[in-house]
């Protein structure tokens, strides 16, 4: 009996042994050998790319590559495309399944500025591709191209009020009163002040008549030359005298005119400019004209120093002031915030035209060419 259970256990452990091993085997069939040497092949349509508005919705460059080949099937492998220059530090421009990206003017030019690379200063740009699969990481070869982004900021001209209606008169060298941008929305402009019995039309351009604005086809609606059409368009007419509120949209092509209460509203004596920047520093004020037309316009020339600050403030005196609200600071219109706000701030050195309107508190200053 013992014998027997002694062979029992002889043949069991010699069965389980020779499992082992054939088990052994079956995995070591089983192991994958990962290549170490696996390469991403990338290549560019163009070596050379030009960024435009005037071509935006075309395709500005192709970047196309191959899957790295580690020796084993991988689902779902992920390509992160990078961009560079010798002096940045590489940022993602694109996380993809596919092995191919296209990009289009407007996105190309969307993810250089988002990156931090500078506006109309010509890059050689610097492209590699890094495939993620699992752990694994392996980058391409640096490929360069040269590039120039455009800025993506859309410039609104200074807008100049001009004909019988308004305190210009028809003469196109009046540059005094000009339209107030508004701080929120690009391509809206305002002005709340005195009108005549008259029209109205707008000039682009100081001393010239061309681009110039007024009615379309129907009231409300704005017509230029050459932006809707060759010929002049007719002026705006106000009908009556009086307050107005005069809003232009040189997007929609819209504007309004409606009457506005300015009973009761505060006509100051004498209102000034102080600061850092001006040439009197914080000790005098060089004071605005105050429009003979309507009292509650005011204007200046004065040359202002790049880094200066200053404020408005009547009477020579701290007791009523006003600062700027804008954000940035360097923002060279917005609506004036009394006796508190930060300094208006110069961007840089030369002769301003600073208007200010004490209906509404608008302001802005503009570099004189």
């Amino acid at each position: 009996m013992q014998s027997t259970m002694k062979n029992f256990i002889y043949k069991t452990l010699l069965l389980l042994a020779v499992v082992l091993v054939f088990g052994a085997c079956s995995e070591d069939e089983n192991l994958t050998i990962i290549d170490p040497s696996a390469t991403i092949e990338l290549v560019a349509s163009k070596t050379s790319v030009e960024l435009s508005k005037d071509l935006i919705g075309q395709n500005a460059l192709t970047l196309s590559w191959t899957a790295p080949d580690y020796n084993f099937s991988s689902e779902n492998p992920t390509y992160e495309v990078y961009f560079a220059t010798s002096e940045t530090e590489a940022t993602i421009a694109t996380t993809t399944n596919l092995f191919t990206k296209t990009y289009t003017v407007e996105e190309l030019n969307e993810v250089l500025l988002d990156a931090a690379f500078e506006a109309e200063v010509e890059i050689d740009l610097i492209i590699t591709i890094v495939s993620n699969v699992g752990a694994l990481k392996t980058t391409s070869e640096e490929l360069i191209i040269t590039v120039t982004p455009y800025s993506a900021e859309v410039y609104y001209p200074e807008l100049y009020l001009v004909g019988d209606a308004t305190a210009a008169g028809w003469n196109k060298d009046n540059n005094d009163y000009r339209m107030f941008k508004d701080a929120e929305q690009g391509g809206l402009y305002h002005y709340t002040g005195y009108f005549k019995a008259g029209s109205i039309k707008i000039r682009e351009q100081k001393n010239e008549w061309q681009p110039q604005w007024g009615i379309g086809a129907t009231a409300g609606e704005l017509a230029g030359n050459p932006t809707t059409q060759s010929g002049d368009p007719e002026a705006i007419p106000v009908e009556n005298a009086g307050y107005y509120t005069f809003t232009v949209n040189v997007v929609d092509l819209t504007y309004t005119l409606e009457t506005y209460d300015a009973t009761g509203a505060t006509e100051y004596e004498t209102i000034g400019t102080i600061g850092s920047g001006t040439v009197n520093g914080w000790d005098a004020d060089i004071d605005f004209t105050k429009s003979t037309f309507d009292p509650h316009i005011w204007y200046m020339n004065i040359d202002l120093t790049e880094g200066g600050e200053f404020k408005f403030r009547e009477n020579n005196d701290w007791a009523t002031a006003w600062g700027g609200n804008q954000d940035p600071a360097l923002e060279n219109y917005g609506v004036a915030t009394s006796n508190g706000g930060v300094n208006f701030t110069v961007p840089e050195t030369g002769n301003y035209s600073i208007v200010f309107n004490t209906l509404t508190f608008r302001y802005s200053y503009v570099l004189n060419d």
